[in-house]
């Protein structure tokens, strides 16, 4: 018995990707065109394994030095690019301080700022010794912006006094 895939003077097939010539869409005999106008041939034994109209396999990958056998199993070990590089040691102490000065505590703003610009200096002094950015540079933005709330903040209680100071003068004076 043929089937329509391993018989390659047989061009119809009850599926539709025979090629009888018919391009209505009614007959299912190549139902939307022939293959030669659809790109989509019918498999013939003559064909490679993947069709007339599919591209071949890719090659193999060249042979690595990271494995026995020449090729990375998948999920295998990377090739090695170059050192991942540390934080520096007070980045999440600088990090930490800059998020409390921010949140509440704003007295730790300024420290975050002041640590923050040390470490940085000693990275930007021993470039490939630490991560040049990271939580040293969030920090310290986070305790430049706490500072300046900070400072904000102590002005408007200045101000609040002067001007608490200068109504209980005027009441004084009026009785």
């Amino acid at each position: 018995m043929s089937t329509p895939y391993n018989n390659p003077t047989d061009n119809s097939s009850s599926y539709g990707y025979g090629n009888s010539g018919a391009s209505s869409y009614g007959s299912p005999a190549g139902s939307y065109g022939s293959a030669a106008e659809s790109g989509y041939g019918a498999y013939n034994a003559g064909d490679q394994a993947y069709g007339a109209g599919y591209s071949q396999p890719p090659a193999q990958p060249a042979a690595s030095p990271y494995a026995p056998g020449g090729v990375q199993p998948y999920g295998g070990s990377q090739p090695y690019y170059g050192a991942v590089l540390p934080e520096h040691p007070q980045a999440t102490i600088i990090l930490v301080l800059g998020i409390l000065g921010i949140v509440g505590l704003s007295i730790c703003a300024p420290f975050a700022w002041f640590m923050g610009n040390k470490a940085r200096d000693e990275i930007a002094a021993n470039p490939g010794v630490y991560k040049p950015d990271g939580s040293v540079q969030i920090g310290r933005i986070l305790g430049m912006v706490g500072t300046i709330l900070l400072a904000i903040g102590v002005v408007v209680m200045i101000i609040y006094f002067i001007f608490i100071a200068v109504m209980l003068a005027g009441v004084s004076t009026y009785r």
